[in-house]
């Protein structure tokens, strides 16, 4: 599916040394490292995990039922 094609609450699935095509919520992650230069400025890779949302009202992509 083309990049421009992706929608709120769409899934993607990544694989290692895949890019990500946009800005997303995990939803399951394993040993994933992150490279956030270009937005953070941070040098060195950011781990990051999936886990759940804080307690108040959210979008309905980031909902789980």
């Amino acid at each position: 599916m083309p990049v421009a094609e992706l929608v709120p609450g769409d899934i993607v699935r990544l694989s290692a040394g895949d890019l990500a095509p946009a800005d997303g919520r995990l939803l399951d992650s394993k040993d994933l490292h992150v490279r956030e230069s270009a937005l953070t400025g941070e040098s060195l890779p950011v781990d990051k995990a999936a886990s759940d949302l804080p307690a108040g009202q959210h979008s309905l992509a980031d909902r789980r039922q």
